[in-house]
């Protein structure tokens, strides 16, 4: 199917033509929306394709033209899911919690006197370990993993979705059944965390497109257990309690740095700009 119709009268796009591609393609059962912007000149087409089926490869050129690349949403996604994410904590740094940021866990600006953006943070989080670990199962740009090599990101997700469903306590309330749940899938998510970043590393860096940041995934993923067992000793050493809070943000930071740095790189290849 192709069509094309005029508009846009600003002089930079004076027609757009678009088509289901199919050829190329057989056998996959994947659709690609093929969008053609051209210029009043008539020359330098700007051609984009946006997948309609998530298990097409991220960088397939398309028979239409000469630097045709697939893009898929999944990566793009995860990445502004994760910047809203660091944006949100951020914020919630920000506003007068009366919590001090070298102290108090992450998760207790989620039930103190300003906990949305606490709350945002935690959903945009779920939201970005959903979509890359989709991401990463369809192989694009990336060893194609089984549900297996999968599964701790898979579990970082489902134990994050558990803090969510279950708050901390309320600084300075009494101990209750959903805080402690809180505390262990906490603890629990931590240790994934770590688990995914070692295995995912392993099978990222050898691949086409990755040895650019390999040495930046194996940096954070080495940090990741050593930083872990600070949060842990500050944890139950009562008298390192007071600073539990900058432990687990230096911990949190190296997570975070390593899975943004994979959205980033699998997004790039997207884009035809790595």
């Amino acid at each position: 199917m192709a069509d094309s119709r005029g508009g846009c009268n600003d002089g930079f796009v004076e027609h757009i033509a678009w088509s289901l591609v199919g050829e190329g393609l057989a056998g996959s059962g994947v659709e690609v929306l093929s969008l053609t912007f051209v210029g009043p000149r008539h020359h330098d087409p700007v051609s984009v394709a946006i997948v309609l089926c998530p298990n097409a490869p991220l960088s397939a050129p398309l028979p239409d033209g000469a630097g045709l690349r697939v893009l898929t949403l999944l990566p793009m996604l995860a990445l502004l899911a994760l910047v809203t994410y660091a944006g949100a904590v951020v914020a919630s740094h920000v506003l007068p919690t009366g919590l001090d940021p070298v102290r108090h866990a992450l998760s207790q600006y989620a039930s103190g006197a300003r906990p949305r953006p606490a709350a945002v943070a935690g959903t945009a989080n779920i939201v970005a370990l959903a979509l890359l670990t989709a991401a990463l199962a369809t192989g694009v740009d990336a060893p194609p993993l089984t549900p297996r090599g999968l599964a701790p990101l898979t579990l970082m997700a489902l134990t994050r979705l558990g803090t969510r469903a279950l708050p901390m306590d309320a600084p300075g309330t009494r101990p209750t059944g959903r805080g402690r749940a809180h505390v262990l899938l906490a603890m629990a998510n931590f240790v994934v965390s770590v688990v995914a970043l070692q295995a995912l590393t392993g099978r990222l860096n050898p691949a086409p497109g990755w040895h650019a940041v390999a040495p930046v995934l194996t940096a954070l993923a080495g940090l990741a257990s050593p930083l872990l067992a600070v949060v842990a000793v500050c944890f139950l050493v009562p008298p390192l309690r007071r600073v539990f809070g900058l432990a687990e943000r230096l911990f949190a930071l190296d997570i975070h740095g390593w899975l943004l740095t994979v959205a980033a790189v699998m997004t790039a290849h997207g884009l035809g700009i790595a």
